[in-house]
């Protein structure tokens, strides 16, 4: 919404998933973009998030690339008259646990294709931060999520963590829209 870019146009409105390679200082955009061998799929248990992860198997699977599914949590907060820390560490724990849960399914599914597949659960307060930083420490060369295209005021205040890993991602990111 501030920049108004092409890009940033293409990724709202655009008929089809797009992928946005950030050039190198010099201008140029390099051949590594050519082959993409380690996919990092960000994933929140929804469905809209599962359609990336197809495009990244069609992306991928020429190259037989490796996949990280991630799933960012944000840290529980208990709040009422009886709430503890330990009762806000069982909660959190339940909800890694169920992700964990979750992304193995997904993660198995790509292992019977022949595919090599991780899975990383990470709680941390910003989960576009929390994703940048998986991508960096597991060495992926390819970021593949979705978003729901949001525009103007929905976008202002609801932020959007597709935006922000575009906007701050070191390695290339392909980004599909619900229904392409």
């Amino acid at each position: 919404m501030w920049l108004g870019s092409v890009a940033d146009g293409l990724v709202r409105r655009g008929p089809a998933p797009v992928l946005l390679v950030r050039p190198s200082e010099d201008g140029a955009v390099t051949e590594e973009a050519a082959a993409f061998r380690h996919i990092l799929v960000p994933l929140d248990g929804s469905a809209l998030a599962e359609e990336a992860l197809d495009l990244a198997v069609q992306v991928g699977e020429p190259a037989g690339a490796k996949y990280t599914l991630v799933q960012a949590i944000s840290p529980v907060t208990v709040i009422g008259p009886h709430s503890t820390e330990a009762i806000a560490a069982e909660y959190q724990a339940q909800h890694e646990k169920e992700a964990e849960r979750a992304l193995g399914e997904l993660a198995d599914r790509l292992r019977a294709r022949g595919a090599e597949a991780d899975v990383v659960v990470i709680t941390h307060p910003s989960p576009a931060a929390a994703i940048l930083d998986v991508a960096e420490s597991r060495g992926a060369d390819l970021i593949c999520l979705a978003t729901h295209g949001r525009t103007g005021l929905p976008r202002l205040f609801l932020g959007s963590v597709a935006d922000k890993v575009v906007r701050s991602a070191k390695v290339p990111v392909l980004v599909v829209r619900p229904g392409e």
